[in-house]
């Protein structure tokens, strides 16, 4: 609820700013052509999310991007793992390695407000403690014995999502950005293995989910 305000309360500044901007005579979002962010919050779930974009038309613009996502394999306490972030629903794990990829357009109705419809994909390789029976020969007969062990997961995530949102004025290169929004996610991962789908952000979550975020940026001519 928190974040709901601070939203509401920076669509009031920026409103304002929007009027004051507005009234120049000059528009200066046509001065820039491309646009590069990043988005900080990805840096917390070992990726690092980055934006370019080009401008169409005086309102529209067109944005692709990229995150891959790192984390090490380390060492681990043995009941539980590494490494606990919002994409494993704060489960733990031991190792993340994978790559999204994604576009959207992104129409200003108003000097400063746009609405941003788009599609994302990722790939997703995570390595978690887990226990199975695993084979082994002895005196021509296989037996099975119950070990925990590392073992992987692939998630292939598909995201439809459309976003709302503001931004400061386009007087200077430097931008901060701002949006909330919500989406749909379609994963699928192999089953019998861990799925990390206990809420709406993890790796394999199917289903709507509500997002926000802040970017921040260089506009260039």
């Amino acid at each position: 609820m928190k974040i709901l305000y601070i939203f509401i309360f920076c669509i009031c500044l920026q409103t304002i700013s929007g009027n004051l901007f507005a009234q120049d005579k000059e528009n200066l979002s046509l001065k820039y052509r491309y646009a590069f962010s990043i988005e900080p919050v990805y840096l917390f779930s070992g990726g690092l999310h980055i934006n370019a974009e080009k401008r169409l038309t005086e309102k529209e613009w067109f944005e692709l991007n990229i995150t891959p996502y790192y984390l090490p394999l380390a060492e681990y306490d043995y009941d539980y793992g590494a490494w606990s972030t919002i994409n494993s629903g704060f489960g733990y794990f031991s190792k993340l390695q994978g790559i999204g990829v994604g576009g959207s357009y992104k129409y200003y109705f108003a000097p400063l407000f746009f609405i941003n419809p788009g599609v994302s994909y990722t790939f997703y390789k995570v390595k978690y403690l887990g226990t199975d029976f695993y084979p082994y020969q002895e005196d021509g007969l296989t037996y099975y014995s119950f070990e925990r062990r590392q073992l992987s997961q692939i998630f292939n995530k598909f995201n439809l999502n459309f976003y709302i949102g503001g931004r400061t004025p386009f007087k200077r290169s430097f931008f901060v950005e701002y949006f909330v929004g919500a989406g749909h996610s379609f994963s699928s991962y192999k089953s019998g293995k861990k799925s990390f789908d206990d809420t709406m952000f993890g790796f394999g979550y199917t289903g709507p989910y509500l997002t926000t975020g802040v970017k921040l940026g260089f506009n260039i001519r």
